[in-house]
């Protein structure tokens, strides 16, 4: 059984292909952990809200005997206070009673008390104190014990400082009010913290009432409406606040019902109401005394022994209030400690109910998981050997969910299946085509097909040898004309070198090449140019000796290998009957064409020292030398074309490692090019000359070609752009930035599809103008693939650069080609212009002007050397001239001389004209 296979054609393992996703218990559990973890979430939000319950019920808690101390220093105030103003109201009525305090129920001893339990609860509040009031009641004490206050004022501070306890007392409630207010479960903690400032407002508006009473009754008369105001402001107050108390439940109401039922207070209360609503004193306080009784001088005594009973019934009261207050303080702090452990105590048992439901259903999910999973694994596994190849393998069991026990028995009908299948493969293998097993049916559709495809197979069997031949045979034949190819030719010499070598008979090689075949398929096209090789491969089939090899090597390039040539005269006389079967003109329905063909011999005499390829070699060697020496020629290679093979490789070694060493030994020479008519620079053609080590200077003709056959081209011509360019540039920074440099480029540059990525290169380094750039091509590039050619001009010239048609006339270019290629210039071939003035060149010339013109090309002439060429190229209108008569290459050095003698001379004329 097949694996799938990745890009290298290897089987790809399961466990690479499937071992990185998730399985069904990994799935499963993700799946029930999300809504769990949703849940825990929550859950946890409102465990957060229980925690934060507890911490703020406790922060109440320990708050609240901070409220106790406020009431305590409060009720130690006003313990202080009462003496001090029944004091100082006696003295001011004239009375100097030392023991007066006792009828109000105080005394001096308990006057000191009450300040030394007043500092010290000062010293128990600490920070909690309010603010200012220690340096404010020390301030007061000193006046009082050095009498320089009045009672009213003293009544005053004291309110002050009363009021300055129960603000901050206020402020605390307020504070403890704010931290439960948005808490639903602190209702209760609320109201009784309601309820302790409901009792706060009671006790401060109880405890202004005996001071205000006292201002009443004693204060002079002019000051009893501002007393009366204040007072019936108090019992308001009060009033207010024991409204507000009748609500509360529990100790803190029974408290105040008891308060209400106290006969004293109620008396107290009746009293205080009656003198706000305007009413006399009181005639007696529960002291009975006579001013008539009194010594003289005590008369105003009388005032002050009616009000004694009211103080007293008052001061009871106040300690009732006080008693209230820290009724309502307690019940506020046990609600709050009840508060903490509901909390607390919801907390604990929130995170445990929540820790033990996400923990079972994390067991019930892998147990749900494990009981799908596991069937799934079995299978998992069954599937991995099959993927492997194991068949042999033991029937799964229906268990785990339904559709497991599914997906196993229809696995296991399928494994056998495949069993079966896999041995009707093996006999197809084997070619068993009458083993039983061949006739067995395969059960279902899938068995059928199956069978079926056996049938097909066995029945393509012998197609598949069919074709595999075929294949063979193209593999090792040329399509188009039947031949054998360049593969085929290489195998079949190596074996004929072999046999050579053990029979010492020579083996000849004959190189074929054709003439003017590229010119015939560009003028009539691709399909004569398929029919032209065809028939010459016919013709090459009949002239060759019965037992050699024949091959097409590519393009119109044949080879034919011959074994057992007795001398050079016998492949000698196969090559000229190559040759002339080549050139008997060939008729393709109505045209006539003829081609022709040259023929280089190569021979290996025992085959022992020659290789395929080396000896390929010298017979493309030597056509090449035979096409060099003219058309239908024969040449056999011998030991000079092998100095010249040599030599041709050490030029290009030297020539390679000059370019390696940045050009070392290559410059430029610059050939003028001038206006036709006005005589002026227009431009230069860069010219590349090397000074070759140990050789000296090596012409063009010579490296030029060596570097033409391999992309050593392609790194020469991209140094010779970035050489010219650079001069380019120095020439516009000296002044003659108004020239063109034309650079030569060759037909393996332009067609290798980088030409256009290394001018812009070139361009972009240097800095030049591409309007000053101007690229030659000569007219046989054209021919080697015209379409491509012109694409490439056409992606040239979008970059801003100047295309030239170099050598024109040498080549086969048809004129009516120039409209197909986008060029900017046409230089005619110094052939042309040698013949000049007169003849049928003249004639030739101004054509190729005049269709150039039309065509929006200028036309420069190549090779002007006399001055009636250059009288009969301004005649036919040539635009630009180049040649010896305007100047020679030149290096740099000198054509700046050239340039400078030329423009001395014109500004010479010019100046004997004007005189």
């Amino acid at each position: 059984m097949s694996l799938p296979t990745g890009v290298t054609g290897t089987p790809v393992p399961l466990r690479r292909r499937w071992g990185g996703r998730p399985g069904v218990a990994g799935r499963l559990l993700i799946a029930v952990l999300l809504p769990v973890s949703i849940l825990a979430i929550a859950a946890a939000a409102l465990i957060t809200q229980r925690y934060h319950t507890a911490q703020q019920a406790s922060s109440v808690a320990n708050n609240i005997p901070t409220l106790n101390g406020l009431v305590k220093l409060r009720s130690l105030l006003d313990q202080e206070r009462i003496p001090v103003e029944a004091s100082l109201r006696t003295s001011e009525l004239g009375l100097n009673l030392p023991d007066i305090a006792s009828i109000y129920g105080f005394s001096d001893e308990s006057e000191g008390k009450a300040r030394a339990a007043v500092n010290a609860q000062l010293r128990v509040l600490g920070r909690d104190a309010p603010s200012g009031f220690a340096a404010q009641i020390q301030a007061l004490r000193r006046e009082i014990d050095a009498g320089q206050i009045a009672a009213t004022p003293a009544d005053h501070a004291y309110g002050r400082l009363s009021d300055l306890v129960s603000a901050t007392f206020a402020a605390q409630l307020s504070r403890l009010e704010a931290r439960t207010a948005d808490i639903s479960q602190a209702a209760t903690l609320n109201r009784t913290l309601t309820t302790l400032s409901n009792a706060n407002d009671a006790l401060g508006a109880a405890g202004s009432e005996t001071g205000e009473l006292s201002d009443l009754y004693l204060a002079p008369a002019d000051q009893r409406a501002g007393e009366l105001s204040a007072l019936g402001a108090q019992a308001a107050l009060y009033n207010a606040a024991a409204a507000s108390l009748n609500s509360a439940t529990g100790v803190v109401h029974a408290a105040l019902v008891r308060l209400d039922r106290d006969q004293p207070w109620t008396k107290f209360e009746a009293a205080i109401a009656a003198a706000a609503a305007g009413a006399p004193p009181p005639a007696a306080g529960g002291v009975s005394v006579s001013a008539s009784a009194l010594p003289p001088g005590f008369g105003n005594l009388a005032r002050i022994i009616p009000l004694a009973g009211l103080f007293s019934e008052g001061i009871a009261g106040l300690n009732q209030i006080y008693h209230l207050v820290a009724v309502a303080e307690q019940e506020a702090r046990n609600s709050a400690a009840d508060l903490r452990a509901s909390s607390a105590a919801d907390f604990r048992t929130l995170l445990m109910e929540t820790l033990l439901a996400v923990g079972l259903t994390i067991i019930l999910a892998l147990l749900l998981a494990r009981s799908i999973s596991r069937p799934l694994r079995r299978l998992e596994g069954h599937a991995r050997a099959v993927s492997s190849g194991d068949l042999e393998l033991p029937a799964l069991p229906a268990r785990g969910p339904k559709e497991t026990v599914v997906v196993s028995e229809t696995f296991n009908d399928l494994v056998s299946n495949l069993r079966l299948l896999e041995a009707k493969t093996r006999a197809l293998a084997e070619c068993s085509f009458e083993d039983p097993i061949l006739a067995e049916p395969l059960p279902g559709r899938l068995g059928q097909a199956l069978h079926e495809s056996v049938v097909v197979l066995s029945g393509s069997i012998v197609e598949r040898d069919t074709l595999q031949h075929r294949l063979v045979h193209q593999a090792t034949h040329d399509a188009l004309t039947g031949l054998h190819n360049r593969a085929a030719a290489v195998e079949f010499l190596d074996q004929a070198l072999a046999r050579a070598s053990r029979s010492s008979e020579a083996v000849a090689v004959l190189f074929v090449d054709l003439d003017d075949f590229k010119r015939a398929n560009d003028t009539h096209g691709h399909a004569v140019g398929d029919a032209i090789l065809k028939e010459i491969a016919r013709r090459m089939a009949d002239a060759a000796r019965r037992g050699d090899f024949l091959a097409r090597l590519g393009g119109d390039e044949f080879v034919v290998i011959a074994e057992g040539v007795g001398d050079g005269s016998e492949a000698t006389a196969i090559a000229t009957r190559l040759v002339e079967a080549a050139s008997e003109p060939v008729d393709i329905d109505d045209v006539r064409v003829s081609v022709g063909a040259c023929v280089g011999v190569a021979f290996a005499l025992d085959g022992a020292a020659d290789d395929p390829s080396q000896l390929l070699a010298r017979a493309d060697l030597a056509v090449y030398r035979a096409k060099q020496a003219g058309s239908s020629r024969v040449e056999i290679y011998d030991e000079s074309m092998q100095r010249a093979l040599i030599a041709r490789a050490e030029l290009e070694r030297d020539l390679h490692g000059a370019l390696d060493r940045g050009g070392n030994g290559l410059f430029l020479q610059y050939q003028p090019v001038i206006d036709a008519a006005s005589g002026n620079l227009t431009s230069v053609e860069a010219l590349v000359r090397w000074n070759r080590a140990g050789h000296g200077l090596c012409q063009p003709n010579d490296f030029i070609p060596a570097a033409e056959t391999s992309d050593l081209i392609i790194r020469l011509d991209c140094w010779v752009l970035a050489a010219a360019l650079a001069q380019q540039m120095q020439w516009r920074r000296s002044g003659l930035d108004d020239i063109s440099v034309a650079v030569n480029i060759s037909g393996r540059h332009l067609l290798s599809g980088q030409l256009t990525e290394h001018v812009t290169h070139a361009l972009t380094t240097s800095g030049v103008r591409p309007d000053r750039l101007i690229l030659e091509l000569t007219e046989t590039v054209l021919l080697a693939d015209l379409p491509t050619v012109a694409v490439e001009m056409e992606r040239l010239r979008s970059l801003g650069i100047r295309m030239a048609i170099d050598d024109f006339g040498t080549g086969y270019t048809s004129l009516a080609h120039l409209q197909h290629l986008t060029v900017d210039e046409i230089k005619i071939d110094r052939s042309f212009i040698q013949q000049l003035p007169g003849g049928r060149d003249s004639s030739l010339v101004r054509m190729v002007t005049e269709l150039g013109h039309h065509l929006g090309v200028s036309i420069v002439a190549e090779g002007v050397e006399t001055d009636d060429q250059l009288a009969a190229l301004r005649e036919v209108g040539c635009d630009s001239l180049q040649g010896f008569l305007i100047g020679r290459p030149l290096t740099v050095e000198q054509l700046d001389a050239w340039h400078l003698k030329r423009t001395s001379a014109d500004e010479t004329t010019r100046l004997d004209e004007t005189a």
